[in-house]
């Protein structure tokens, strides 16, 4: 017999439609040709990471969490650093994916260790999580950024952003 528990803030029958930014999550994937991986956790938990350190273990690429979160029992492949040492990883590796809270954006360079006159050392996304009281349809503002190319929508352009858009802010 499958016992179906109800969700709490949601009423019985209620037809629940995916939003266009859950579409596009689906963006936060490890490019072919890398061999190191930094993954970084700026905010309370690395768990949105951990799906990634799993993929690239498997393929044989050498993976570096950073993250002063607690970390739940990980590979031994993979080397756990505080976040303080972050800017080690830009030199490091070939391809940085981080999880980032919508409020860390202004001070993500600083955190990166990213002088204002240059670009990130080497390539890389960040799904920035925010709050999205619209439904991912770009119609508050309220997850609104600045990039390279002008004013974006982490509903509408995200929630996995490319860091050179976010670095060069």
């Amino acid at each position: 017999m499958v016992s179906w528990r109800r969700h709490p803030y949601l009423p019985p029958g209620l037809r629940v439609l995916r939003s266009a930014c859950a579409d596009r999550s689906a963006r936060f994937l490890h490019p072919e040709g890398i061999r190191r991986l930094a993954l970084v956790a700026f905010g309370d938990t690395s768990a949105r990471l951990s799906p990634l350190i799993y993929i690239a273990v498997r393929r044989d690429i050498s993976v570096a969490l950073f993250t002063d979160a607690p970390v739940a029992p990980l590979p031994a492949a993979v080397e756990i650093n505080l976040l303080a040492a972050v800017s080690e990883a830009l030199s490091w590796a070939d391809y940085l994916m981080a999880d980032v809270p919508f409020e860390a954006l202004p001070g993500l360079r600083a955190a990166l260790g990213v002088d204002i006159r240059q670009d990130c050392l080497c390539r890389g996304q960040a799904l920035v999580v925010a709050p999205m009281p619209c439904g991912g349809m770009a119609d508050c503002g309220v997850c609104a950024f600045t990039s390279r190319r002008g004013w974006k929508y982490l509903c509408k352009d995200g929630p996995v952003v490319d860091l050179s858009e976010l670095i060069g802010s």
